[in-house]
């Protein structure tokens, strides 16, 4: 094996479980495996240390996709990546369009996008310029599908009436409020067509972007609403950051202040967020956070602990914490009762 032919990649992540164990793992493929210190050191003087490496444990490495051979230089995982998600989209797709056909009525229409305003340190929303460019030229395009989104909606909820079955929109990006002109058409749509139709609709949103007038609309359609928020100030503006660098979180409360504002009868739904320093977060500072009006809260800690230490070397034993996308299409082959419509990227 060269010197320079085996690099470590950009997206490796480690936890240190101990004083000779780490978990370590791809963020963008995050199944997680359990190395010793003197591993952990090999790597981190790659490429100088590719001839200590076994074949095995080369082996090992690619496998989970920690290394990559090569060039140093662009990180083959991030196309991998994009590719593979392309490639489930696509099987959803098929596999919707399949179920479509049976007329059945869905339980759920779940309306995504995967653009954001945020750069979250740990989300792969946007790995890579090259597909961070992509992206936004595929979301400047997104209200051009209003008239198909419309379609999806009437036919979604023509059926639930059909059933006498209520009407359940999920909003979830990325950051949703990016297509907000889209989202409020859809709402709107809705009342004014199928005023006899109940409709319950969450939204997952960072809350950066509420204004005073898309929150008395959120007041107004009766929208709940999650908020992501990483703990208090000193732990979100560590990782929930804009693209630049900046800190969100007077920003995040701000938006949570105006939804307060125009909501009086209606708490927000949760908080939600990733923890990524376990061991240092101050759980008393983030119960003071509840004055902002959360019914509940649900953190995730980035990093696996708890799973890895129980997984031997080179055993996948389970996944961190990463930018999860609720709307996303699941597991094609189990698709039953739901549908996922991504009306912009």
């Amino acid at each position: 094996m060269s010197s320079d032919g085996l690099h470590m990649s950009r997206h490796f992540q480690s936890y240190r479980l101990g004083d000779d164990s780490f978990a370590v793992w791809n963020s963008l493929f995050p199944s997680i495996a359990v190395i010793d210190s003197e591993a952990m050191a090999t790597l981190r003087r790659l490429p100088s240390t590719s001839d200590k490496l076994t074949a095995e444990d080369k082996g090992f490495l690619l496998d989970n996709r920690l290394v990559f051979e090569g060039a140093r230089g662009k990180d083959p995982y991030e196309a991998e990546f994009f590719e593979t998600a392309e490639a489930m989209l696509t099987e959803t797709d098929d596999a919707a369009h399949a179920f479509y056909s049976q007329k059945q009525s869905f339980l759920s229409l779940y309306l995504v996008n995967s653009g954001c305003n945020l750069g979250c340190k740990y989300c792969v929303s946007y790995a890579g310029d090259d597909y961070r460019t992509k992206a936004a030229r595929m979301a400047d395009r997104g209200d051009e599908r209003r008239g198909k989104v419309l379609d999806v909606v009437d036919q979604y909820i023509r059926r639930r009436a059909e059933f006498n079955e209520p009407a359940n929109f999920a909003f979830n990006g990325g950051e949703i409020l990016l297509r907000w002109p889209l989202i409020k058409a859809v709402l709107e749509h809705v009342s004014d067509r199928y005023p006899s139709v109940p409709v319950y609709a969450d939204m997952n949103t960072n809350a950066t972007l509420i204004t005073d007038e898309i929150a008395r609309d959120l007041d107004r359609f009766g929208v709940k609403i999650h908020v992501s928020v990483d703990g208090y100030k000193e732990n979100h503006d560590k990782t929930r950051i804009y693209h630049g660098g900046n800190e969100s979180f007077e920003h995040v409360i701000a938006g949570i202040l105006t939804y307060n504002r125009h909501n009086p009868s209606r708490v927000l739904n949760s908080v939600q967020g990733t923890i990524e320093d376990v061991e240092n977060f101050d759980t008393e500072k983030f119960a003071k956070t509840a004055r902002y009006g959360f019914k509940a809260s649900r953190l995730e800690p980035k990093s696996a602990e708890g799973a890895a230490g129980k997984g031997r070397k080179g055993r996948a034993v389970g996944g961190p914490a990463c930018c999860r996308h609720a709307g996303w299409p699941r597991h094609a082959g189990k698709y039953t009762l739901q549908q996922d419509v991504q009306i912009a990227w």
